[in-house]
């Protein structure tokens, strides 16, 4: 290899690794951090607060985090190898003593009008095993009807008191969602937003 072949392979060596360096500086000075804990912290106000529950999405960890006597919903998506909180919502009391529960839609960038939907429910009743998610109206009692009249309709299993979901939807879909509690024997024990 020539001289002046070894000077242009250096530079390009080094004007390659300075993008690298540049873009992972970007990437952490915008809230991306090396570890899922240190993204946690970066969102975290209280320093007394844990995780009590967590289902994997491919790259997207939806978290439960128990903040003094608050559970919130948290979105941790992780980008090559770094980490982000994107979302982060309140469980609220849904009208019943059964459930907490929140969801939330954002348009997703270069998405086509695709929603990217995280949906999650804390179950308070232990002989609740199942969570229907629709976005039907309220009348209809049965699952048949209910899946007829959704655009939208996903059955959750209950898993350590928490059922989660993520999902990228439609723009006209991704709203007015109901939630169903199911029972050991089939039956739905609650319906309410």
């Amino acid at each position: 290899m020539k001289n002046n072949d070894k000077k242009i392979m250096k530079k390009s060596i080094f004007i390659i690794l300075a993008v690298i360096v540049v873009a992972i500086l970007f990437m952490l000075s915008n809230g991306y951090a090396f570890t899922e804990s240190s993204a946690l912290a970066l969102s975290n106000k209280h320093k007394k607060s844990q995780i009590v529950y967590s289902k994997e999405f491919g790259d997207i960890n939806l978290l439960v985090e128990k903040e003094l006597n608050k559970k919130y919903l948290i979105e941790l998506k992780k980008k090559w190898f770094l980490y982000k909180v994107t979302n982060k919502e309140e469980l609220l009391p849904s009208g019943t003593d059964k459930m907490k529960r929140t969801w939330i839609s954002v348009m997703t960038k270069h998405s086509n009008r695709k929603y990217e939907t995280i949906i999650a429910a804390e179950i308070l009743d232990p002989h609740v095993k199942k969570v229907i998610v629709s976005n039907d109206d309220m009348l209809f009692k049965t699952q048949v009807d209910i899946k007829k009249a959704s655009t939208f309709f996903k059955e959750l299993e209950v898993d350590n008191g928490y059922a989660v979901y993520y999902t990228k939807m439609d723009f006209e879909d991704a709203s007015s969602f109901i939630f169903r509690l199911i029972d050991e024997s089939g039956k739905i024990i609650y319906t309410g937003r």
